[in-house]
């Protein structure tokens, strides 16, 4: 989990199976059963230039955000616990993120 993690636009909108979940301030988004979620190789710190190819693949992945910002990222297993109760939670049904 890094510091402060990446602000994402509090207008994210994610379709699910034709149907829409929005994360916003004060919401928790979990994102469950990635098949593989793509993420960036290296130390959690901002990249830039050449270091943005670095990619890694977490099999079986998954991604918290909360307030708007990536907390956590990890084996699907790791970020549940993570999980509050009102969070929107999203099935990536296998899928790569």
């Amino acid at each position: 989990m890094g510091e402060g993690g990446c602000l994402i636009d509090s207008r994210l909108t994610l379709s699910e199976n034709g149907g829409t979940v929005k994360a916003g301030p004060g919401t928790d988004l979990a994102v469950l059963h990635c098949g593989q979620l793509a993420t960036l190789a290296g130390p959690p710190r901002p990249r830039t230039g050449r270091e943005m190819r670095q990619l890694a693949l977490i099999c079986d992945g998954a991604m918290l955000i909360r307030n708007g910002r990536i907390q956590a990222i990890g084996r699907g297993t790791d970020i549940q616990s993570l999980i509050s109760d009102g969070a929107e939670v999203v099935d990536a049904g296998g899928r790569l993120v």
